[in-house]
């Protein structure tokens, strides 16, 4: 509850003019999202064109946090940075995810007692809220007529790198196929950023994390070289040397049991639009196959914090002692940072 306390005391200081009722709003979309699923998305695009044309472009920020792992796309902000598909996709995967508990929600309500609104105001508000059965809720004038908001609620992931779908976008707005790299430090989201990549543009998602070293290749030598801890002859051999000639691939993922890739895989049809995601995409002997180049960097604690967290205390030494080390070593020496395009501190 912290988090979403401190979110709400932050819009409360950005926009004085808030009422409970905004309040709610915001805790609402906290808990759940858009609110709503999204059965019809060309009703959706449509409805999106027709407000961006009432929209006026302004500099200012991508997004508005609104917790949970949540963000207001700012339609401002974006209007001549996304385009209206990319920022319709960008909202309806995130409706069409199921979230939100109601009894969460209801607890959330509480916080509005810890906010400089006028206690009777507070708990007239709730007390015809739920009777109304705490439905979603509609900004107050007040609120509008300070504000004019307009945005789409959509998950953090899509605030947080909307540099990188705006860069797609042109690409792709060119005309010209795209092939994407994410490159960074462990834990700092690569696959969270493929991932939702590949759900806005329904593209394919190639993993760094399936080209380990084979047996036969895991030497002292091999190791010894800066980012020769992957099989970057295999995945630049099945997958981006084909790729770039338009054709079509065959992701043959790693067998653990054996140290050897599976002998056969899934076929991949090429597609204008592509996404490689990992440590060691852009090593020297890969980085000019793509078009555009992305770097993502994480301090060193909140790394450890989140390789914790992911996959669990026992494997914090095994990342801190030996992967770590590895990836640092190919940053150090090899620089991907430098070759990128757009790097995420």
């Amino acid at each position: 509850m912290d988090e979403t306390l401190t979110v709400l005391r932050r819009h409360l200081a950005a926009c004085p003019e808030m009422t409970v009722q905004d309040a709610v709003k915001l805790l609402y979309q906290n808990e759940f999202g858009p609110g709503h699923m999204i059965p019809d998305e060309a009703a959706a695009l449509s409805y999106l064109r027709r407000e961006l044309e009432t929209v006026q472009a302004a500099p200012g920020p991508a997004y508005t946090d609104v917790g949970n792992g949540l963000v207001r796309l700012e339609l401002a902000a974006l209007k001549d940075v996304l385009t209206p598909e990319t920022l319709c996709r960008m909202f309806t995967v995130s409706a069409n995810a199921p979230r939100g508990d109601a009894a969460r929600f209801r607890a959330k309500l509480d916080l509005l007692y810890s906010l400089p609104f006028p206690k009777t105001e507070t708990d007239a508000f709730l007390a015809a809220y739920r009777t109304a059965g705490f439905p979603a809720v509609h900004h107050s004038d007040r609120y509008r007529a300070a504000y004019a908001p307009a945005y789409r609620v959509a998950e953090r992931v899509f605030g947080q790198f909307a540099a990188v779908f705006a860069a797609i976008d042109r690409q792709r707005t060119a005309g010209t196929p795209v092939l994407v790299a994410i490159d960074g430090r462990c834990t700092a989201g690569k696959s969270t950023l493929g991932d939702a990549i590949g759900r806005v543009y329904g593209c394919p998602v190639f993993h760094m994390d399936d080209y380990y070293l084979p047996a036969e290749k895991r030497t002292p030598e091999r190791y010894a070289e800066p980012g020769g801890n992957v099989d970057r002859e295999r995945f630049r051999a099945e997958i981006l040397r084909p790729w770039s000639e338009g054709r079509d691939v065959e992701v043959r993922r790693f067998d653990h049991s054996v140290f050897q890739p599976f002998p056969h895989g899934d076929t991949v049809p090429w597609a204008p639009l592509a996404v490689t995601e990992g440590s060691y995409s852009l090593h020297p002997e890969l980085r000019d196959y793509y078009t555009l180049r992305v770097f993502l960097s994480v301090p060193r604690e909140e790394q450890l914090r989140r390789v914790e967290k992911r996959n669990g205390p026992e494997a914090v030494a095994a990342f801190r002692d030996r992967w770590i080390p590895l990836e640092e070593a190919y940053f150090a020496a090899l620089d991907p940072r430098a070759c990128a395009d757009l790097v995420f501190e």
